[in-house]
């Protein structure tokens, strides 16, 4: 009996180690994208497909994730992007969102569309919102108000979207949620 406990307790720390070798892993390859900066390959991308996409990725591969697409007025027309970077700017704010609002149920929502700026991406949560504090220190590096996060989220993104020539916005209010706006400059040619 008592070799039974202690293997349980073994097999109990085993578990624990494993799960948390496999987070350190993630967090490392999510600093070595802050780390690694490739300027951005851009193609000729249909929006709508691109949106759908990412929508579809972060179902499948965010725990909990609920992402509603929300339509926008030239969601046909393709723009030149560099669709992996900015897939991975979109997944790095789906997860804080849902992050945001794990456990007591929400949405994030997702919507792109063209307008005078540029290609305009919103990544609008329904979770706990920010403070006026948290807000100012939510683009440094491994700041964050949620237990199981890293903090490398929105300085990703920041990073990559930058690349792009672009900026990020973002809107918060406790009990409000989040709006995040990542705007990037298309020129003429390149939304045709």
């Amino acid at each position: 009996m008592e070799e039974e406990a202690r293997e349980a307790g073994l097999d109990d720390l085993l578990a624990m180690v494993g799960f948390e070798a496999s987070r350190l892993g993630r967090m490392l390859d999510r600093l070595a994208l802050l780390l690694r900066r490739r300027p951005p390959r851009c193609k000729k991308t249909p929006l709508s497909a691109f949106v759908d996409a990412v929508a579809d990725r972060a179902r499948r591969t965010i725990e909990d994730a609920e992402v509603v697409v929300e339509g926008g007025e030239q969601r046909a027309t393709p723009v030149q992007i560099d669709s992996e970077q900015l897939e991975t700017v979109l997944l790095e704010l789906i997860r804080n969102g849902v992050e945001s609002y794990k456990g007591a149920g929400g949405c994030v929502r997702l919507s792109g569309w063209l307008a005078a700026p540029g290609l305009i991406l919103t990544v609008r949560d329904e979770g706990k919102g920010m403070s006026a504090a948290s807000l100012k220190k939510a683009t440094e590096p491994f700041h964050t108000d949620k237990a199981q996060a890293s903090g490398l989220g929105l300085p990703i993104a920041m990073v990559l979207v930058h690349a792009h020539g672009g900026k990020i916005d973002v809107q918060s209010a406790v009990g409000e949620g989040t709006t995040i706006t990542v705007t990037i400059p298309i020129t003429e040619s390149a939304g045709e």
